[in-house]
């Protein structure tokens, strides 16, 4: 503190903290976290590793459900499909295109013809398409047989697969190029093509030559034969998805003599592998569970060595707590380390599978391999010595902090909250009040000093603040005084004065042109002296919560980590927990005036068209009103339906807190005699092109579907957003 202000100070003296603050990870609710984190961990392993086993269960019956085809040598031809059982593999599309199958095939753009048993495309174009009019096997084999003829820049002749809408596709095709010939793999995303380097290889396809292109696709792999040979083993970056298949030529023409598509179907090596490959994973996942059981196990005993030593100390029992608690934790390291072991052995059998004589990567693969298991069985070796030591020593919860202080925050905190200097009471009690009542008994709300403006009501401000003070410093007890309170229950109205033992129950609550204006409004127009409740509208976080709270869908859920604000529309969480910053907000929250780090004291209300277009096109308000709408038309003492005027008095009373008037209770009938008919004849209206996206769809009841609607534009109304 400056010495100029020769203000009198406490004395500075250290403070002991309490266990909370210099050891948060101690406290007991964090505690209860740890253990029941640790035990969710356990129950996860066990489950996946049932999943683990089931997979393995259902990989061997698949193995043990194959027949072979027999080859001349008696013995398993691995390289080759499975069958269907029944010795032939039944396939999806098999056509030889000497007529237009047209269950089968649609042209979707170029000059195509069935003509001489082929199918041609006879003028050259970009990318001339002719698909499936049904989805083909995810996996699936496909034998093409074309020839590519002259004329044409490029000569592209190709298939596409997992093809949706033109839009998205994989590819496979031959370019006689303008030199250099290939075959490629391409796939199209949003109707752009994407051609990786590693999907093309150099190949060598002639025009007027016959071709034969064969296609193997499962899962992401892709492998692709030209005349026999293997010319491409290709990885699929892009996820795959159903879809149909397709023939196409771009810049280019030909002539397509047969295809042939037949689900694809491991091998016997295939299914033998998988067998293996999930035994390997079910392993994992059996230890994993014994990893998972050892750190709760761990995590409950260093918790309870932490609080005998902490908590309840002095305590006799603190040393065999220790030592059980670093038992516990050198257990739980040698379950890791033998889970890690047992993972490095398992890729040093992939390694050594998968090597190869004349393959100097491969043989460095299963050297760094070993490598790695070797440093694995090291470390199992290390845990398990280190199990058979006795000592006290373990990790702690979590960090430590210094368990005492200087004392100058504290002495600092009680120099501002000291009666000697009300100010910060003040400042508080003018917050709430403008919070309440719209406006703050000192206007200048970020300026108590000379150059701010002086307060409306001192001597209240001094009254509030004292009872502040007096009260602990209870912020409910401050709320409390100023909502029971005559000036904070006053009517908005403008038409009549609130008398002492008036019936505020009689009191309209927006104004009408019918009653006389009261004489207040002509003494204080201003509204200085609190004679009337003044109209504002709602904040940005009321009005998006408000929404959410008219058919009880609010989460009122305390705490909890911070939102995104993309989510707002679907997660019904108070607006306070969204994140909210310059760069980063919900759109109700930023066209509503919510808050600002360069408005801390005092927002900024705006009046713009994009807030009433906020709450017409939310798909909250479009949710909202369709459930209010219902649970308005349900009787709650009779079985009989609810009238169109009973619906509209409920309607304004649960949206707007107010009866219709008269001209609004004969609008809103005349909307819903004019809507219904209208909704019961949905062809003849116009759509719009686009709709929200909401969780509850319109009501296919045109009279209950005009209810909706009305309570829609209730929701827009101005006095839905006016606190009065």
């Amino acid at each position: 503190m400056p010495s100029v202000l020769n203000l009198p100070l406490p004395a500075i003296e250290p403070i002991t903290l309490p266990l909370e603050a210099f050891y948060p990870d101690l406290r007991a609710k964090r505690r209860q976290e740890l253990i029941d984190t640790a035990k969710a961990a356990v129950v996860q392993t066990e489950a996946d590793a049932a999943k683990k086993q089931a997979a393995v269960d259902t990989a061997k019956k698949k193995l043990a459900s194959a027949v072979p085809r027999p080859s001349g040598s008696g013995q398993d031809d691995a390289s080759e499909p499975l069958s269907n059982g029944r010795g032939t593999a039944v396939p999806f599309l098999d056509d030889n295109f000497a007529t237009h199958n047209k269950e089968l095939w649609k042209v979707l753009s170029g000059d195509w013809a069935f003509e001489d048993k082929k199918l041609k495309l006879k003028t050259p174009g970009h990318f001339a398409t002719i698909a499936t009019l049904t989805n083909h096997p995810l996996d699936f084999k496909a034998t093409l047989k074309y020839r590519t003829l002259e004329g044409g820049a490029i000569g592209s002749v190709g298939l596409f697969f997992d093809m949706v809408e033109l839009k998205d596709a994989q590819a496979v095709y031959t370019a006689l190029g303008t030199g250099n010939s290939t075959v490629q793999a391409f796939h199209r995303i949003n109707g752009s093509e994407v051609y990786p380097g590693a999907g093309i290889v150099p190949a060598k396809v002639k025009a007027n030559e016959d071709t034969t292109l064969e296609v193997i696709a499962r899962g992401q792999e892709l492998k692709i034969w030209l005349n026999g040979e293997l010319k491409l083993t290709y990885t699929m970056p892009t996820p795959r998805h159903p879809g149909r298949f397709a023939l196409w030529c771009h810049a280019g023409v030909a002539e397509f003599h047969s295809l042939k598509i037949t689900p694809s179907e491991p091998s016997i090596d295939e299914l033998r592998l998988a067998v293996r490959a999930a035994e390997s994973e079910a392993a994992l996942a059996v230890k994993s569970i014994d990893v998972a059981r050892a750190e709760a196990a761990a995590i409950e005993a260093r918790i309870a060595a932490e609080v005998a030593k902490y908590v309840a100390r002095p305590s006799s029992a603190e040393g065999g707590q220790s030592t059980a608690a670093s038992h516990a934790e050198r257990t739980a390291t040698l379950a890791k380390a033998e889970l890690e072991s047992l993972r490095a052995e398992q890729q040093l059998d992939i390694a050594k599978a998968a090597t190869k004589p004349d393959d100097a990567k491969s043989q460095e693969a299963v050297k760094a391999s070993e490598a790695k298991a070797t440093a694995a069985r090291a470390a199992v070796d290390a845990a398990k010595v280190n199990t058979t030591k006795e000592d006290a020593n373990y990790t702690p919860l979590g960090p430590t902090y210094p368990a005492t202080s200087t004392g100058r925050r504290l002495v600092l905190a009680r120099w501002l909250t000291s009666k000697d200097n009300p100010l910060t009471a003040r400042v508080a009690v003018n917050h709430i009040w403008k919070r309440h009542f719209g406006t703050a008994l000192v206007p200048s709300v970020a300026n108590f000093g000379l150059n701010g403006k002086p307060p409306t009501h001192p001597a209240l401000l001094d009254w509030l603040a004292v009872e502040f003070m007096e009260s602990g410093w209870s912020l409910k007890h401050l709320h409390r005084l100023m909502v029971t309170s005559a000036a904070y229950r006053r009517a908005s109205s403008e038409v009549r004065e609130m008398g002492s033992g008036e019936d505020r129950a009689n009191l309209p609550l927006s104004p009408s042109p019918s009653l006389p204006r009261s004489n207040n409004q002509r003494i204080d127009p201003e509204n200085k002296s609190y004679w009337r409740a003044n109209i504002r509208r709602m904040e940005a976080e009321v009005v998006r919560d408000t929404l959410w709270s008219l058919t009880n869908g609010l989460d009122r859920t305390f705490s909890g980590p911070e939102l995104e604000p993309a989510a707002a529309d679907t997660t019904p969480r108070r607006s306070l927990y969204f994140r909210h910053t310059p760069d980063d907000q919900a759109t109700m929250l930023e066209l509503f005036d919510g808050p600002s780090a360069a408005e801390c004291f005092e927002r900024t209300d705006s009046i713009m068209p994009q807030q009433a277009l906020s709450l017409a096109n939310s798909p909250v308000a479009l949710t909202q009103s369709r459930l209010i709408a219902r649970r308005l038309s349900q009787s709650e003492t009779s079985s009989a339906p609810v009238s169109d005027d009973d619906f509209i008095h409920a309607a304004f009373e649960a949206l707007l807190v107010r009866t219709p008037h008269a001209d609004e209770l004969a609008s809103s009938g005349i909307f819903l005699q004019r809507q219904a008919p209208l909704l019961a004849e949905p062809n003849k209206l116009t759509r719009t092109p686009t709709g929200l996206a909401t969780s509850i769809p319109p009501s296919t009841d045109p009279r209950l579907r005009a209810r909706e609607n009305l309570v829609h534009v209730l929701l827009n109304h101005q006095d839905f957003v006016t606190i009065r």
